[in-house]
């Protein structure tokens, strides 16, 4: 079976084309004698061939999702690394995946990070973790 026809992940671009130069059918744009519509084509073309070599390095070691491609195609800043104290990584966590949290796992996070935050206390020190890449 060809993976391409098991897994849909979908995600948005910063490349933009107007509605009346793409082709559904060839999956590409109408007219390329258009210079902004030939340096369009081989901009895709450049980004096809990245993500294909990023999912074959990746197959057999992550999840292939639509979150996968928006994290490839959209990567977290370097200047917003991810913290190493377990209280802000939370906050951290949430920033970034606002959009796949539910407003009750939302409270449950709250729960947890005041039982972390009293542990903490407790042990009147704070906690950190180490985020591999």
């Amino acid at each position: 079976m060809i993976e391409g026809r098991i897994i849909d992940a979908k995600a948005k671009t910063k490349l933009i084309v107007n509605i009346n130069d793409w082709s559904i059918k060839k999956g590409s744009p109408i007219r390329m004698n258009a210079p902004n519509l030939k340096k369009l084509d081989n901009d895709l073309m450049e980004l096809r061939l990245k993500i294909l070599n990023h999912y074959n390095d990746c197959v057999n070691k992550e999840t292939i999702n639509s979150q996968w491609l928006k994290d490839f195609l959209n990567p977290i800043a370097d200047t917003e690394a991810a913290p190493d104290s377990l209280i802000t990584y939370f906050d951290f966590y949430v920033k970034h995946q606002k959009s796949n949290i539910s407003p009750s796992t939302l409270k449950k996070y709250a729960v947890i990070i005041n039982l972390v935050k009293r542990f903490q206390n407790d042990l009147k020190r704070e906690i950190f973790i180490k985020v591999h890449k």
